[in-house]
C-alpha cells in the first residue's frame, strides 16, 4: 500500500506531455566530439572539430579545415558545419599529417 501512496503523490503528466519529454532538440546529444576528424558530404572537405555548440536548435560544429587539401602544412580556416551533413573522415593523409593545427587535442 505504501508504494501506491508514493506513486499517487507524484505529479501526473498528460499523455501528450509524456510523449514529448526527451524529444526536444535542446536535449539532443552531439554525434561527434572535439578533436574528431570529420568529412562534410556537401562540400567534400575534411576538418578537425574545435568546438561543438547549439545554433538555432541544431547541433553545429566549428571545424578547422586545411587550406591545402590532405595536409595541415600551411594554414587552415574555420568553418561552421551542420551535423546532418557530416560523417567520420577516412582521410588517412590528414590523420597522419605531422603538422596539425594548434587546436589538435593532445
Amino acid at each position: 500500500m505504501s508504494t501506491a501512496k508514493k506513486e499517487m503523490s507524484k505529479p501526473r503528466l498528460a499523455a501528450s506531455v509524456r510523449e514529448g519529454v526527451g524529444k526536444s532538440p535542446m536535449t539532443a546529444e552531439a554525434k561527434f566530439r572535439k578533436g574528431e576528424l570529420l568529412h562534410n558530404c556537401n562540400t567534400n572537405e575534411d576538418g578537425l572539430v574545435t568546438r561543438v555548440y547549439d545554433f538555432e536548435a541544431a547541433i553545429t560544429y566549428e571545424v578547422a579545415v586545411p587550406v591545402l587539401r590532405d595536409t595541415w602544412a600551411g594554414s587552415h580556416y574555420v568553418s561552421d558545419w551542420d551535423e546532418s551533413v557530416l560523417e567520420l573522415s577516412r582521410n588517412t593523409h590528414l590523420k597522419s599529417s605531422d603538422k596539425p593545427p594548434r587546436d589538435w587535442p593532445s
